[in-house]
């Protein structure tokens, strides 16, 4: 079982290096960056939510710098989709790669937050943890990290933290797969966190599901501070 079981981990993280890696790289062509910018933000969202799970669960140094296989992995795939868009970018298909942007980015996002939340509980597990704190926060750390630095290098607002429930699904995601882990094992477990992540998700993005925030509230607030002065 346990054989079977790295073989399915390897393999989501290869799947979910892959989504996340087009998610940077697509993000810093949007973002008018050039090759070695492609480059380095996919590598960083395929990444970086690997590298702060490894320094909280105190692997050092951090995975990325012993494994190549991703970092070789984000790059090709980082060169692909610089070159598929680069050819396209004066005909039609470019144009419609670029009107795509969005729904390319969350499709990606979902996938590699889904993936990366399995496999960051998978990596605690490993070291023997057993918290359901510490299992659930490393898997949203795992999920999310890549694209907050991504986000923060782009100059933008990290994504986690104004749309689409995102941290959430993760976190709930992580949640149920540490009960079902408990009752029904490893690979129940991880299809459970991975299918409910991706469902929220889809849910979130179909019927435009956030997060309550303070945004009329602070309008009018600045409208009538305008009018008293």
């Amino acid at each position: 079982m346990d054989g079977k079981i790295d073989i399915i981990i390897f393999i989501m993280e290869i799947a979910g290096t892959a989504a996340f890696a087009v998610s940077g790289a697509v993000t810093a062509v949007k973002n008018r960056m050039d090759l070695l910018g492609v480059n380095v933000l996919a590598v960083i969202t395929a990444s970086g939510g690997g590298v702060l799970r490894d320094i909280i669960l105190g692997v050092t140094p951090p995975r990325i710098f012993t494994d190549y296989l991703y970092i070789i992995i984000s790059l090709i795939t980082a060169n692909i989709i610089f070159i598929i868009l680069y050819i396209t970018q004066n005909n039609k298909s470019g144009a419609v790669l670029t009107e795509l942007y969005d729904i390319i980015m969350k499709i990606f996002d979902t996938i590699g937050l889904a993936v990366f939340t399995v496999t960051g509980i998978n990596a605690a597990i490993e070291l023997g943890y057993d918290s359901f704190m510490l299992l659930t926060f490393s898997g949203v750390i795992t999920g999310v990290g890549g694209g907050t630095l991504r986000d923060i290098i782009a100059n933008r607002r990290p994504y986690i933290l104004v749309k689409h429930v995102y941290a959430c699904a993760s976190a709930l995601g992580a949640s149920a797969f540490y009960f079902v882990r408990l009752y029904f094992g490893f690979i129940p477990g991880a299809c459970t966190c991975f299918m409910l992540t991706v469902s929220i998700r889809v849910l979130a993005i179909l019927f435009n599901w956030n997060l309550p925030g303070i945004y009329r509230q602070s309008v009018k607030t600045d409208a009538s501070t305008e009018k008293e002065k």
